[in-house]
């Protein structure tokens, strides 16, 4: 967990800074949890299907994800860069970043057009599924390293 926490800081750092998640730490960091996943169960057939296994669910799952929320092509490295330490729990991680991006556009929303407006914006489109489109893109964008480093963190305490 030292480790990832290492490398999701380091990204929190370059994200907030450059807006930008350098492709360095994302395979770094999968590489290394590869390595650590294998030297600590064992290297076996296995569990190297079960690491392509996770990483191709939480794949399509953040392809899924995407077609509402903007993140980057770094934050979905990163976060398939921790699948192989978290497997199942990646889900959930997941499901962290996005109610934490969700509560954050809504906060600035609220906070730049008031919370009657806000929640009528959000209810007219809500049946499309496309929350993040019925709020401008001036409070969508999202600190994604920084969002899956809290949500790393919650997972690991769950």
């Amino acid at each position: 967990m030292i480790i990832n926490t290492v490398f999701l800081l380091i990204a929190v750092l370059f994200d907030s800074r450059y807006r930008k998640i350098p492709n360095e730490i994302s395979y770094t960091l999968f590489i290394t949890n590869v390595a650590w996943v294998l030297a600590v169960n064992n290297i076996s057939v296995k569990m190297i299907i079960e690491i392509i296994k996770w990483v191709f669910i939480i794949f399509i799952l953040l392809n899924l994800i995407i077609k509402g929320y903007k993140m980057g092509g770094g934050d979905i490295k990163l976060i398939l860069a921790l699948t192989p330490y978290l497997k199942s729990k990646t889900i959930i991680l997941c499901f962290f970043i996005l109610t934490i991006a969700l509560a954050k556009t809504i906060l600035f929303a609220v906070k730049e057009e008031g919370i009657k407006t806000t929640f009528e914006r959000i209810k007219t489109e809500i049946l499309g599924l496309e929350i993040y489109k019925a709020l401008d893109k001036k409070y969508t964008h999202n600190n994604g390293a920084l969002i899956i480093f809290v949500s790393f963190l919650l997972t690991k305490i769950i």
